[in-house]
């Protein structure tokens, strides 16, 4: 029986608004422009700031897109993963929050809380799904969407839900993710 591959079939991405600049940081904590800079390399992040808002309303619009640029509708995702560590609330998950918000109808979907390596696992369990499930089903449609707001570093903190389309890959022969590592490395705690 021949692989299945699964494969990143489109990218995007959307950030809100609202600019917090390192000058409006520097009001609000002990920290200034250069400091963050030569650390960081950041000189503005965007944030979700309007009342009543959470990790959804920022990925339905990427979602929505990811939608139009993969030529998919909202029913036809099998899946939605959110990697957050911001859910709008404990339950349900942001990811069912999500899909009723776009009408996704017969996706199941999960949030992953693994913060800054959310993404990774997120595609690990989207590419494991895909390349197990591809044998039964020759279309699956999965939507991982990542989102990284800490408020606990606010200095590297951002909101911005990139989303991802992962197919499986039947028409392009040994192409797609080969191989996927998750490792620990202790000493890069901050």
């Amino acid at each position: 029986m021949q692989k299945i591959n699964a494969a990143i079939t489109s990218v995007g991405g959307y950030v809100p608004e609202y600019r917090l600049t390192n000058a409006e940081l520097e009001k609000m904590v002990d920290t200034n422009d250069e400091w963050i800079r030569t650390r960081t390399g950041i000189s503005e992040r965007r944030i979700l700031k309007e009342e009543g808002l959470g990790s959804s309303d920022m990925a339905v619009p990427a979602v929505i897109e990811l939608c139009k640029k993969r030529g998919i509708n909202t029913e036809e995702i099998d899946c939605l993963i959110c990697a957050t560590v911001t859910p709008d609330m404990v339950f349900p998950a942001t990811a069912n929050i999500i899909c009723d918000k776009i009408g996704a109808i017969n996706a199941f979907s999960f949030d992953i809380m693994a913060a800054c390596s959310g993404f990774l696992y997120a595609l690990t369990t989207g590419t494991a799904f895909i390349e197990k499930a591809g044998a039964v089903s020759s279309s699956i449609n999965f939507a991982l969407v990542s989102i990284l707001s800490r408020k606990s570093s606010l200095i590297i903190s951002c909101a911005f839900p990139g989303r991802e389309a992962i197919n499986s890959n039947h028409k392009i022969n040994k192409c797609g993710i080969v191989d996927l590592a998750i490792r620990f490395i202790n000493n890069l705690i901050f």
